[in-house]
């Protein structure tokens, strides 16, 4: 039904500062506050306990190792307030991303071939203990997404992309630990 369908409204405001600190060397900053409204229904009839306000902020580092090398560092920080306590939530991430422009030399075609490999490290804290699962146990997750992303120039304008994703969760909840990864194959056309 339509009224299924008003899940989720939400709204945020924020701030994104980039400084160049020179051609190689460059930070940004970004501050987010937000809030989202979540709303019961007949399949969702808790869901209004996520609703609240969420403030986002990190800094990433970027550094550029030579003409077809770049590298950067990411720290961010969200703060989720929600109705209920135990969907209250602290999240620290750290990550960092390495990407290689192997230029035309690889392929046959003489097209642009630029490989990125990425990790995050989460570490997610809940307030309160959720009396629907375990209301003796604090939910804490660790998290681990490594990601590698290669993009094939095929002509001008088409690039064929090959991305491959490991996702590692462990928790102090047994039924919220699990392994995932997965490999996509697309195109991708700029115009």
């Amino acid at each position: 039904t339509l009224e299924e369908l008003r899940y989720l409204t939400q709204g945020a405001a924020g701030l994104n500062i980039r400084h160049d600190i020179s051609s190689t060397f460059g930070l940004e900053y970004y501050g987010q506050a937000g809030h989202r409204h979540y709303t019961n229904s007949d399949r969702r009839t808790t869901a209004s306990d996520s609703t609240g306000a969420e403030y986002q902020s990190g800094v990433t580092m970027r550094a550029r190792v030579d003409d077809n090398q770049l590298a950067s560092l990411l720290l961010r920080g969200t703060r989720t307030i929600a109705e209920k306590q135990s969907q209250s939530q602290q999240i620290i991430q750290f990550g960092g991303s390495y990407t290689v422009d192997l230029g035309s030399a690889v392929t046959p075609m003489e097209r642009p071939v630029v490989v990125t490999l990425s990790g995050l490290y989460s570490s997610v804290h809940y307030d309160a203990a959720d009396p629907t699962i375990d209301p003796t146990i604090r939910r804490h997750d660790h998290r681990l997404d490594g990601r590698l992303i290669t993009s094939v120039g095929l002509t001008d304008w088409l690039s064929f992309v090959f991305t491959g994703e490991l996702t590692r969760n462990y928790s102090s909840l047994p039924n919220f630990q699990y392994n995932n990864s997965g490999v996509s194959a697309s195109f991708a056309a700029s115009f």
